[in-house]
């Protein structure tokens, strides 16, 4: 009970009812009078406070467990009140700052050039009865700045009206170190990947610059070689010996593959330089112009080639006709001498977009770890005395399939054939390529 001094007092007790046995609360107050010193008579009320009691329990047992929850977690833990008064701050605090007062911890321990952001962010969402987030650098007790991310949530209560404020604040300083540390590598690798593009650039420039010398300097003096070889040829007959000839056979025999080796070249560096429209290309008639074209050569070998119904796609007309020449010409060409070549060509499911086309030969094969070799530039198996070749056709076939998005793959046998898969997009991203 709490005597006012005036006759007025106060008091909260427990009163149990007879008839239930239960226990209630209670808040009494009233006046007593007195006569002569003596109290005669007391006018007051007692009202039931249980419900206000016990709700007022129940949450000193929710701060409680909040408080032990509090303590055992990493974070620096904090509780305002709705106004961002500190009523409390857990033990991290002491810990990190070496200080228990959160309000001098905010006051003197945030890095000035945070300091103001964060003050205005805190007073924005304090005003707003908003969740709060922010980042910020606080100096612990060693004197070293660190990264925390500070998170606010209000607390409402039944009528929506913000009576609390719990926060926390997490050291995030090695993952923020790291990722700029990220962001310094990227930009450096994005800086290494400029020069390399622009080195590139460069060198496909060079390589454009060359084809053009290959095609008007060199072939000039080829085609004189060839010319003036030729009218040798036939003045001389009468003149040279058996093995003159043989050696002029020689010369010209050189000459045609060098031609070959220019018009190679050429053809590669042209693949990437020259822009190519995007049409609807049917490759049976692809095939069709292909066997039309080979036809001297096939007769040549008594070779066959075996066509299979074929899907129609969006690419480039020119160069899909370069692929497949190159592709069945270099079938037949790497035949074996006692057997007719046999060329088969078919489609094969690909997954959605896409299709693939299977090239296979009966031919001399090759041994299965050449299968990524003989796609790059100026790459033989074999002798150039037994077959022809300037090592530029499979991998003027893959610089065409990967610039229509595709990919190429070669198996094989020795001595019982290729087989080499074309796999392309039936739709292209851009109209040209």
């Amino acid at each position: 009970m709490t005597n006012q001094g005036n006759g007025q007092y106060i008091a909260e007790y427990r009163v149990i009812n007879q008839r239930t046995a239960a226990t209630r609360w209670v808040l009494a107050t009233g006046h007593v009078f007195f006569d002569n010193g003596l109290p005669v008579r007391m006018v007051g009320t007692v009202r039931d406070i249980t419900e206000s009691m016990e709700a007022a329990e129940r949450l000193r047992e929710s701060e409680r467990r909040f408080r032990i929850l509090a303590e055992s977690l990493p974070q620096m833990v904090w509780m305002n009140d709705a106004d961002g008064r500190t009523e409390y701050a857990s033990g991290r605090w002491k810990e990190y700052f070496g200080i228990s007062d959160p309000q001098q911890a905010w006051d003197t321990k945030v890095h000035p050039d945070d300091f103001g952001p964060i003050m205005a962010a805190w007073g924005k969402h304090l005003a707003a009865k908003m969740p709060f987030r922010h980042e910020v650098r606080l100096r612990g007790k060693d004197g070293t700045y660190r990264w925390h991310y500070s998170i606010a949530e209000p607390v409402k209560n039944e009528q929506g009206e913000t009576v609390k404020w719990i926060g926390a604040l997490t050291d995030i300083d090695d993952q923020k170190t790291f990722a700029e540390k990220l962001e310094r590598e990227v930009a450096e690798r994005t800086r290494e990947l400029a020069a390399a593009n622009a080195e590139l650039t460069r060198s496909n420039h060079d390589l454009q610059q060359f084809a053009h010398v290959t095609s008007h300097d060199l072939q000039e003096p080829l085609r004189k070689i060839k010319i003036f070889t030729g009218l040798l040829q036939n003045e001389s007959n009468c003149v040279l010996s058996g093995q003159g000839l043989v050696y002029l056979g020689k010369v010209r025999h050189a000459t045609e593959r060098m031609q070959a080796m220019i018009d190679g070249v050429l053809t590669y560096s042209k693949v990437r330089g020259d822009g190519q429209n995007v049409e609807t290309v049917d490759l049976n008639a692809i095939m069709a112009n292909v066997c039309n074209d080979l036809e001297v050569l096939v007769e040549q070998k008594n070779a066959r080639i075996k066509t299979e119904p074929l899907p129609t796609l969006a690419g480039s007309p020119v160069l899909l006709q370069q692929l497949f020449y190159n592709l069945i010409s270099n079938a037949i060409k790497f035949g074996k001498p006692d057997v007719p070549p046999l060329v088969a060509v078919r489609s094969l499911p690909a997954g959605s977009g896409a299709v693939a086309v299977e090239v296979a030969d009966n031919g001399i094969g090759f041994e299965p770890e050449y299968a990524e070799r003989i796609f790059d530039t100026f790459v033989r198996l074999n002798p150039k005395d037994a077959y022809e070749g300037t090592g530029l056709g499979l991998a003027l076939c893959r610089r065409i399939v990967e610039r229509h998005g595709g990919t190429v793959r070669a198996t094989a046998t020795p001595e019982k054939g290729a087989v080499i898969t074309v796999t392309l997009p039936l739709r292209q991203v851009s109209d040209i390529i």
